[in-house]
């Protein structure tokens, strides 16, 4: 029960925003992000309390907020953005990394986690066709008081889970993957090509995670690519789909090419939330550049640019080597598909999800550490004394 009461609050955390403003229209009165907060909160000081070994993992977030310093000394806090971002890296974001990197540090967390996040992607398709939202394009979908890049996020998700674990079924397998197919489906009817892209990039990492043999995995992308193109299914997608042309593309490479031109001018960081500025000049209303490396780069410098690419290393390194089951590959998956995404759109602090997954992956480090190797084991089991059910007194000698 404490394992799924855990990985239903880090989902919350997370992911709660994906459909916070659609609860609230329907009448929820609790904001999920609160609640995810709040109970994240609770077990992983429960969790530190009752198993210390937990613990052996925050040191990789730690370093990484002290590569980060740069962005808080330099940060002005001028606008509400500004502010709002340095409170939140102070409060909900250290909560979601420390907080993941505690609680994912128990198998049993990992696994109700992953299935958390196919149930969110469910409610967040339901909740679809409970409050539609009008939409100028009527194949571009999404929920009232949501958006489409939510949408398309918290699907793209729950595709990558079931295709990844379809790969480590037999008998059960094509109810996994024509779930995951249908979820993918949904995915691209949302109109939002980042979760998209990334999601099939997450799906082939999962795949190459399991071991699959590589002719399979491009057997299978290759079968899938012609079917799509046979069949013209292309057609029945949005057109922003169809293209990586047009208005938001160019503004995203605008605003990388600006973020990164200020980090070489500023190789120190201007502070967090200091790029707004620069960002408005490409067009109102912008804040960030959507690619978290750069905008990291540009506000907290090189030693946080360099502490997020470690860290983010050795956070993949850690959970591919777990990825021994369809579990583990699938949090490696979802690692890839929260970085890939992360890259494309969003800013440090709304990219819970990532937070999440690298968490994820440092914790599958400490996991290897607190498991004795095989050999230990062998030995404790030869060293203990052979204990034998004597079936006339009804005990072990």
């Amino acid at each position: 029960m404490f394992a799924l009461f855990a990985a239903v609050s880090l989902t919350l955390l997370a992911f709660g925003g994906y459909a916070g403003g659609t609860l609230a229209q329907l009448g929820f009165p609790v904001n999920p992000i609160l609640i995810g907060a709040v109970g994240t909160a609770i077990a992983a000081g429960w969790t530190a309390i009752r198993r210390p070994e937990s613990l052996r993992g925050i040191t990789a977030p730690l370093v990484l907020w002290a590569t980060m310093i740069s962005g808080f000394v330099n940060s002005t806090r001028s606008t509400g953005y500004a502010d709002g971002k340095f409170s939140q890296l102070l409060t909900l974001t250290p909560l979601m990394a420390f907080g993941a990197v505690i609680l994912l540090a128990i198998p049993e967390v990992r696994s109700r986690l992953v299935w958390c996040l196919v149930a969110w992607g469910g409610l967040v398709a339901a909740l679809q066709f409970l409050n539609p939202a009008e939409a100028g394009n009527p194949l571009t979908i999404s929920a009232e008081g949501s958006t489409y890049q939510n949408y398309g996020f918290a699907v793209g998700a729950a595709a990558v889970i079931l295709l990844v674990l379809a790969v480590r079924k037999s008998a059960s397998a094509i109810p996994f993957l024509v779930v995951g197919a249908g979820f993918m489906w949904l995915a691209m009817l949302s109109g939002s090509r980042g979760p998209v892209i990334a999601a099939l990039i997450a799906v082939l990492a999962g795949f190459a995670s399991t071991r699959l043999p590589a002719f399979v995995t491009i057997t299978g992308a290759a079968v899938a690519f012609v079917t799509v193109q046979y069949a013209d299914l292309w057609q029945f997608l949005p057109e922003r789909l169809q293209t990586l042309e047009g208005d938001s593309t160019d503004a995203r490479v605008a605003m990388v090419q600006s973020a990164w031109e200020e980090f070489l001018a500023n190789p120190i960081g201007l502070g967090w939330g200091e790029l707004q500025p620069y960002m408005a000049l490409i067009g109102p209303g912008l804040a960030y550049p959507h690619n978290v490396f750069a905008e990291v780069a540009a506000e907290a410098g090189i030693f946080g640019l360099a502490g997020l690419v470690g860290y983010a290393l050795y956070s993949l390194v850690g959970q591919y080597r777990a990825a021994s089951g369809g579990i583990e590959s699938a949090i490696f998956a979802l690692t890839v598909f929260t970085i890939g995404n992360a890259a494309v759109s969003g800013d440090i602090i709304s990219n819970r999800g990532m937070h999440l997954f690298l968490a994820a992956g440092v914790a599958a480090w400490v996991i290897r550490k607190n498991t004795p190797p095989a050999a230990a084991l062998e030995d404790e089991a030869e060293a203990a004394p052979v204990k034998t059910f004597d079936f006339a007194s009804g005990r072990w000698t």
